[in-house]
């Protein structure tokens, strides 16, 4: 791997990770390029059971455009979390799945994308595409 420098923290360690890069903006040192990472996560849509895995962009305009708008993010246990429209619901957007149990539960409208967090920064989602589904069952989807 080449020598880079993350643009956010400059620490060289963020380039030797070779699952996830934590930070948003990378810069090669030969070049001066931008590398985009991408991690992996699951994306659901409203029409989807349980949705897919794939792997996409961390950078804000991305997220936004796989949502719809503006992000707001949604904790899910452990180091992970939900991304969903922070206006999904004001916009009457299309139910998705519900999330927790009893009073704490809530419902997620939109397309919406589980995907992992390293302090601050989005990672690799942690959880298997088996643990997602027992998730959404345990929380009373179909």
């Amino acid at each position: 791997m080449k020598e880079a420098t993350c643009r956010t923290c400059l620490h060289s360690q963020c380039m030797e990770r070779d699952r996830v890069y934590p930070c948003k903006d990378y810069v090669d040192q030969e070049g001066g390029k931008k590398m985009d990472a991408k991690v992996r996560c699951i994306i659901k849509r409203p029409d989807e059971q349980y949705g897919h895995v794939t792997n996409i962009s961390t950078s804000l305009k991305n997220l936004q455009k796989i949502v719809g708008g503006p992000i707001e993010t949604i904790a899910c246990g452990g180091s992970s979390v939900i991304i969903c429209n922070e206006e999904g619901k004001i916009r009457g957007l299309e139910p998705n799945f519900r999330i927790g149990n009893g009073w704490l539960a809530d419902v997620i409208v939109g397309e919406a994308i589980v995907i992992g967090t390293d302090g601050e920064d989005f990672c690799d989602l942690p959880i298997s595409f088996d643990l997602w589904k027992r998730l959404l069952k345990g929380w009373g989807n179909k």
